[in-house]
């Protein structure tokens, strides 16, 4: 099971080594970032070495919760937000991530993927459209 960018590197890894799965789950993924998270992508990347990683993070905040999690789970909330405060990813690390999540793309070979496979996205999706993931059952 993959989730966010281990999604893209449990596609990955489904397309090389297919023997080695029975099947395969994908979470909260995609195939290709798409225009959207293309230039969300873009402008963390260009924010990061200015502000730091944890500021980054506030921003990721406000992309991957929607607002009745905002409205409906101020603990939790509050204990994600204090965890990306003290995140001491280093900044060269990070663009590193962001260039790889930017550059995925298995659109093209998806129909290549043989393993019994479960997508899962949220039901309150974000309100951008994005490139959406699919795999053969």
């Amino acid at each position: 099971m993959g989730v966010s960018m281990g999604g893209m590197i449990a596609q990955e890894y489904a397309l090389a080594y297919p023997g080695d799965l029975r099947s395969a789950t994908y979470g909260c993924t995609y195939a290709a970032p798409g225009p959207f998270c293309s230039r969300m992508f873009a402008m963390w990347a260009d924010m990061a070495p200015v502000l730091g990683v944890p500021f980054v993070m506030r921003d990721v905040t406000l992309w991957a919760f929607t607002l009745p999690f905002f409205e409906g789970r101020p603990g939790d909330l509050e204990e994600f937000e204090t965890a990306m405060r003290y995140m001491d990813q280093p900044v060269h690390a990070y663009l590193g991530q962001l260039a790889v999540i930017q550059n995925h793309d298995t659109t093209d070979r998806l129909d290549q993927i043989r393993v019994p496979s479960l997508v899962l996205a949220g039901e309150e999706g974000h309100p951008h459209p994005r490139r959406t993931f699919a795999a053969n059952p």
